[in-house]
């Protein structure tokens, strides 16, 4: 029977989850069957009948080309994307022309993430660096745009920990022929229409971490980058992504990084939605084949979760099949499932709204090539669901996939498809992610009492205040009148002798009168002890509160102090791999200077 992870983020701070560990990463990533020169199955359109898979020793093609072919288009084009998004050569030659190299690949939206998701861009590129890999990250920029908004955390008047919601205003966009940020639409079309305040956005944020102790966050570095990218034509999800980037570059870690909507330009994702889309019948079988089982060991109810089915629809006299794709277009931008049908051996596809296109079914590469070219000529995107999407990147791109914890659950569904899709073992993935507090702090009116870890105060106050209306009899006291003990004695000998039938009801009702004689003997002291409790219950809980706004780790890394944070996860990174190495292009400034006002353990 097939194990899946069971993975979970961790809570302390500086705590990090890696599994498997960094140093078997070369080992796993070599004995992929991408990595590996050894046979391979053949994808055969007509059947995916596993059995047949298995036996097979020839190659495996989509469109007609052998995978190890598409993944040397699609690395290249990585590479060379990637040359274009950072403007350096650094290790591009060597990048390109050694084939020996693994490929160590993660990914993620273009949002202001937490540092946990950041973590693993940085131990990428270390566990590349130390293991001689290539480190490529891609940015899903055709998932969908929503309005930029983060959390902050700041002080009340009285000193308590508040978090307030900065909203970027201007949003929603307004929407045009080419300025679209409506419902569904992906980040690759969403563009700035000037009136999105970043200025605002960027000193709303500053002035709020003021009174924690953060003099200069992170977004005071990445908004003038934005800006300048978005004044350049890039889209706010690139913008967003390039600022982060450079970060990252300026205090040395360099992965490669390319966009998905520039890898959807290349051969190697032609041939891909192709081979899918010309045995579609068969694909979804295994698609809600491996999507059944994961849902059957975890228990799962909700239909959509964790990834809904593909659907099957009648229109106009016609069944149209739901792919495992998006299209969109830059005159329509909001994203549409992607539907085909057949006819007449071709491939009819369509968003059920206006756009249609038709390619015949056993097309040639050559012309799936110039199919492609005529699409992207036209401004239509097909792009992947997100399963869909680490199941071109680990086909066609990665030795070995890294993941946050969110992605190495779903992706076990990608593994259970690799295996029936293609009959090989699937490439090896890995999830990481970390966790660090803000280092909000302390203020004059708090102590270390009050900021660390509560004790179970509030939940045994919230359980003595609920016996007292459930179950009094637990609380009289050994001092109490003969008549109460009394009273205790009856109730315990009625609920262990329960009626059944009509009798029940009368039961019941005896009961109840039993449990209002003694709260009514217990009216005196339990009334004050009530009052304490709740008193203290309503301190407990807002202490607990404080708590937990102290130590969420899903702050966005925008209000993070600058230098602090790149260097507290670099220390993460190297206490996860191996002895601290110097890996800076400069040195960072001190803690005082970075923006911090005090140094916490």
């Amino acid at each position: 029977m097939t194990e899946f992870a069971n993975y979970k983020a961790p809570r302390a701070n500086e705590e990090v989850f890696c599994e498997p560990p960094v140093d078997t990463w070369d080992r796993l990533a070599s004995a992929s069957p991408n990595a590996a020169s050894i046979n391979k199955v053949n994808f055969n359109r007509a059947s995916f009948n596993r059995e047949v898979l298995v036996s097979s020793t020839k190659e495996i093609r989509w469109s007609g080309i052998l995978l190890q072919e598409i993944r040397t288009w699609t690395r290249r084009d990585a590479i060379r994307y990637s040359h274009c998004n950072t403007n350096s050569c650094s290790d591009l030659q060597s990048d390109l022309s050694d084939d020996l190299k693994l490929w160590y690949v993660s990914g993620h939206q273009p949002e202001f993430f937490h540092p946990g998701v950041w973590f693993k861009n940085f131990i990428l590129y270390e566990a590349a660096k130390q293991q001689n890999a290539v480190a490529l990250n891609v940015v899903i920029d055709h998932d969908a745009a929503s309005p930029v908004s983060i959390a902050v955390p700041s002080r009340n008047v009285d000193g308590s920990i508040v978090s307030k919601v900065v909203v970027l205003e201007g949003w929603p966009l307004i929407e045009t022929s080419v300025t679209t940020p409506s419902a569904n639409v992906p980040w690759e079309l969403t563009l700035d229409n000037g009136k999105l305040d970043w200025l605002k956005f960027e000193n709303d944020v500053s002035e709020l971490v003021k009174p924690i102790g953060i003099d200069r966050p992170l977004i005071q570095k990445m908004v003038p980058m934005i800006r300048e990218s978005i004044a350049l034509g890039a889209p706010i999800g690139k913008a967003i992504a390039l600022a982060r980037h450079q970060i990252e570059r300026d205090c040395g870690v360099k992965n490669h990084e390319v966009l998905f909507s520039q890898l959807a330009q290349g051969r190697g994702f032609s041939a891909f939605v192709f081979e899918i889309l010309a045995s579609l019948e068969s694909f979804r079988e295994i698609y809600h084949s491996s999507r059944r089982d994961y849902r059957s060991h975890h228990h799962i109810k909700n239909e959509t979760q964790p990834i809904p089915p593909l659907a099957e629809k009648s229109k106009d006299g016609f069944v149209w099949m739901e792919a495992p794709f998006w299209v969109y277009r830059k005159e329509a931008p909001a994203r549409r499932p992607l539907w085909i049908r057949y006819a007449n051996h071709k491939i009819i596809l369509s968003d059920l709204n206006q756009w249609e296109s038709q390619i015949e079914r056993n097309s040639d590469f050559v012309t799936i090539t110039a199919w492609w070219q005529d699409l992207i000529r036209d401004q239509v995107a097909i792009r992947p669901r997100a399963l869909t999407s680490t199941l071109f990147m680990r086909l066609a791109i990665s030795d070995l996939f890294l993941h946050g914890i969110g992605g190495g659950k779903y992706d076990q569904i990608t593994d259970l498809i690799i295996e029936r899709w293609c009959g090989i073992e699937p490439s090896a993935f890995a999830v990481a992610t970390a966790t660090l507090f803000l280092p909000i702090e302390i203020d004059a009116n708090e102590s270390a009492e009050n900021v660390s870890p509560r004790n179970a105060s509030t939940s045994e106050a919230r359980d003595r205040l609920r016996d007292y209306r459930f179950n009094p009899e637990r609380l009289v006291p050994v001092a109490s009148s003969v008549e109460t003990h009394g009273l205790c004695n009856q109730l315990r000998e009625r609920i262990s002798d329960i009626p059944t039938g009509s009798e029940k009801i009368r039961w019941h009702e005896a009961l109840q009168t039993l449990k209002s004689q003694i709260r009514s003997a217990l009216a005196k002291e339990a009334l004050l002890d009530q009052l304490s409790l709740a008193s203290q219950l309503q301190a407990s809980i807002e202490e607990d509160h404080q708590q937990k706004l102290r130590t969420s780790r899903e702050y966005s890394i925008a209000v993070f102090p600058d230098d602090w944070t790149q260097e507290k996860l670099f220390d993460l990174t190297q206490a996860n791999i191996g002895a601290r190495q110097e890996h800076r292009t400069g040195p960072l400034a001190s803690i005082a200077k970075a923006g911090v006002a005090f140094e916490r353990d």
